[in-house]
Formats: structure tokens, C-alpha cells, sequence
């Protein structure tokens, strides 16, 4: 019921170039020393799928090696191994395109490196450091606007300005929290105390028409009157992301809840859909600043339930 061994023998120890067979199907072949995987060699899983080639020590994956996820090899990890576990330089690809550059520490993105998120044409960026697979320290993250020359881009859907979204500061546990500063996609600009996502503490927001605001927010608000110098027509609402010149606005489909925005009694049939009062726009221009507010904790939620699953090419080890 155990392993087949193919090979060599020195001294009554397994040695040499040979080949072990496992009763669930997975195979190693390459250099073994005292009957151990040792050296350089290739193990496929069970699967015919994943398959690691690399350097081997005592038994595990130690030293430079590539595990492919799938049959073509585009799903990977290539890079440093210590122990069985990723560690030191390496970089992950994701069946989903998205993809990790920097440095590892025992299985876990830990140290400087570049995590890039793909959404269609949407792409998230961030560079910095990390702690046990989430952004800790100083670090930026970049909200990228879709490239017009992809041919998957409907040029008509490009936002109005083609800056990007950026945040460069303080982080804690995945989240802006400390000190930093967010440039939107308008022009505008927010320099001060966050905490878990939301801007609070002192701070310094200018418009993009160069009005600005400085002193004390609490809940993603101005919490006081403080140092000012905008329009009235200016209110708390412009500070938030949902402008529809922020190129992030596509990752988040929420046009099935207009109807909830209507006047009371306007939501007889569709034909009433757009019969709209006059706060519609506002409610809906709300509802995105929550939802992108908050979008990295919902990230967050979404991997720890999706932890619990395993689909075809996730890492198995």
C-alpha cells in the first residue's frame, strides 16, 4: 500500500536518479538521496495537473522551483522555497489573472511587493509591504482607469478624466489606516488620519478646484467647522469616491436599487422606474460611496468565506 520506488541503489540506500510511484497516482522523478526526494526533480500530483519542478532537500521543496496550478502553466508559482514553503522571492499567478511579485515568509506574502487585481478592464495595484498576506506599513495602492487602445473596452463607458485613483500612506491589516494621502480621479485631494478605511482625525482636503477644507473628520465627514475655504454649494458628499469620473465605479453594478431611490408611491410598475424625485441622484451617489468606502473589508469578508472552498487550480499546498 506504499510507495514504488524505480532506481538505484547505493549501499542499500535508495540514490541516484530514480522514480516514486504513490498509490493515489502522484509521481516524483529526478535526484533522491537515502530514499528522500533530494536534488533537482519533477512531482505530479494525482491530478496530471499540478506539477512542481524544482530543487528538492531531504524530502521537500527547498531552494528555486515552479508549481503550475493548471495543464498550460499559466496559473504558478516561481520562485524561492524553504522548508516545503514559498519563501523569499517568488511570483504568484492566480487563475484569475491576478498576480503577486516580492518576497515570501513561509508560505505567506510577507516583506516588499507588487500585488495587481484584474477586473475585465479594471486594475487594482499595490505596492509596498506586507504582513501574513495583507498590506501592513507604508505602502500605495493605484486605481487604474481602463486603456482605451484594449479591444475589450467600449470607449463610450471611459470615465470622464483618465487619472487614476491612488492612496499612498499608512496601512494595517489591509486597510488605509495611519497616515495618508488619497488622490482621486477628479483632481481632488485628501491628506490626513485614517482609520480602518474611512477618514478621520485631522486632515486636509482641496478640491480639484483648489478649495479646501482643513481640520477635524470623523466617519468619512468634516466633524467641525475648522479651517475652510470652499463655495456653500460645496457639502460633505463631494469628499467621497463615487464621482462618476472615478474609473473604480465599474467594479460595482448596483443600477438594479434605483428603483429603491423613487418617491414614495412611484414604484407601481417599470414604466415609473424613471420617475426619479429629486434626491435619486444623491441616493445612489451615497450608495456607491459606501460600497467603495468599504470595498476593501468586503474583499476581506469575501476571502475569508472563500477560504473555506477549494476549486480546480487553487495552490493545494
Amino acid at each position: 500500500n506504499g510507495p514504488t520506488y524505480e532506481g538505484p541503489f547505493v549501499a542499500s540506500q535508495i540514490a541516484g536518479q530514480g522514480k516514486f510511484t504513490w498509490p493515489d497516482g502522484s509521481t516524483y522523478q529526478g535526484e533522491v538521496s537515502n530514499g528522500k526526494r533530494h536534488g533537482v526533480g519533477i512531482y505530479l500530483a494525482a491530478d496530471g495537473i499540478v506539477k512542481y519542478e524544482g530543487c528538492w532537500v531531504q524530502g521537500k521543496r527547498h531552494g528555486e522551483g515552479r508549481l503550475a496550478y493548471d495543464a498550460a502553466g499559466e496559473s504558478y508559482y516561481h520562485g524561492q522555497w524553504e522548508d516545503g514553503c514559498k519563501h523569499g522571492h517568488g511570483r504568484q499567478v492566480w487563475p484569475s489573472k491576478n498576480r503577486y511579485e516580492g518576497q515570501w515568509r513561509f508560505g505567506r506574502m510577507s516583506g516588499q511587493g507588487t500585488m495587481t487585481w484584474c477586473d475585465g478592464a479594471i486594475q487594482e495595484q499595490y505596492v509596498g509591504n506586507w504582513e501574513d498576506d495583507h498590506p501592513q506599513g507604508a505602502g500605495s495602492h493605484t486605481w487604474h482607469a481602463p486603456d482605451p487602445s484594449r479591444p475589450d473596452v467600449d470607449g463610450k463607458l471611459m470615465p470622464s478624466q483618465q487619472m487614476n485613483n491612488s492612496y499612498d500612506g499608512q496601512w494595517n491589516d489591509g486597510v488605509r489606516h495611519g497616515t495618508g494621502t488619497f488622490s482621486y480621479a477628479s483632481g481632488a485631494n485628501y491628506f490626513g488620519q485614517w482609520d480602518r478605511n474611512i477618514k478621520h482625525g485631522d486632515g486636509r482636503y482641496t478640491y480639484e478646484d483648489g478649495d479646501l477644507y482643513s481640520g477635524l473628520f470623523a466617519g468619512d465627514q468634516f466633524a467641525e467647522p475648522g479651517v475652510s475655504r470652499y463655495s456653500s454649494s460645496k457639502d460633505a458628499a463631494a469628499l467621497n469616491i463615487g464621482a462618476e469620473d472615478n474609473p473604480v465605479r465599474r467594479c460595482i453594478d448596483i443600477s438594479d436599487l434605483e428603483v429603491f431611490a423613487l418617491a414614495p408611491g412611484s414604484r407601481s410598475g417599470a414604466q415609473d422606474y424613471l420617475a426619479y424625485d429629486e434626491n435619486t441622484h444623491e441616493v445612489m451617489r451615497e450608495v456607491y460611496n459606501m460600497l467603495l468606502r468599504n470595498i476593501g473589508e468586503l474583499k476581506k469578508i469575501y476571502g475569508q468565506c472563500r477560504g473555506v472552498l477549494q476549486r480546480q487550480g487553487d495552490d493545494p499546498f
